[in-house]
C-alpha cells in the first residue's frame, strides 16, 4: 500500500508589478496556515517518509515548515524543479517516479494543477479545490508509485 500527500502551500505573498512569481514568500498568514498544517498532519499521523517540494520560494517555505514540525530529517525534503507550476499530468509523473522505499510520498505544489491531480486521482470525490495550506491524503493498494492511477484509490481524507 502506498500513501500520497497532496500540499498546496501556504498563503503566500500578492503579484507585484516588480516581483517574480517564484520569489513570493509566504505571509504571516501563510505561516500559520502551514503550522496549523503540520499540527493535523501530527494528529492524523500523517508523516510522510518523503517530501517533495517545488523550489519556488512559497513551496520551500511550506515544505520546511512542515518538515520541521513533523520531526523530518534533512534527507527526507528534496526539491524538485519539475513541480513548479506543474500541471497533473507532470505532478503525476513525478508521483510515479518517486523512490520505491517511500510508502507515504507528501508532494508541496501549487495550483491548480495540484488540485487538479487530487480530483483526477480520487475519480471527483474531491469536488473543490484545495485551499492554501490544505492537504488531501489518499492510499492506494499497489506496491510501486509507478502503479498510481484513479482505480486502486481505497481512502481519501481532506486535512
Amino acid at each position: 500500500m502506498k500513501r500520497l500527500t497532496l500540499v498546496r502551500h501556504a498563503k503566500a505573498e500578492g503579484k507585484g508589478p516588480h516581483s517574480r512569481d517564484f520569489e513570493r514568500a509566504l505571509t504571516r498568514r501563510g505561516h500559520e496556515e502551514a503550522e496549523a498544517l503540520a499540527q493535523r498532519l501530527l494528529e492524523h499521523a500523517l508523516i510522510p517518509d518523503l517530501l517533495i517540494a517545488s523550489p519556488a520560494q512559497r513551496t520551500k517555505q511550506t515544505a520546511e515548515i512542515l518538515a520541521l514540525k513533523l520531526g523530518l530529517a534533512a534527507d527526507r525534503l528534496q526539491h524538485e524543479k519539475r513541480l513548479y507550476l506543474a500541471d497533473s499530468q507532470d505532478l503525476l509523473r513525478v508521483v510515479q517516479s518517486a523512490a520505491p522505499k517511500a510508502q507515504h510520498l507528501m508532494i508541496v505544489g501549487h495550483n491548480p494543477g495540484l488540485s487538479e491531480l487530487a480530483t483526477f486521482l480520487t475519480s471527483g470525490a474531491l469536488p473543490d479545490e484545495l485551499a492554501t495550506g490544505e492537504a488531501c491524503s489518499m492510499t492506494f493498494m499497489v506496491q510501486a508509485w509507478s502503479d498510481i492511477r484513479p482505480d486502486p484509490v481505497q481512502e481519501v481524507r481532506r486535512v
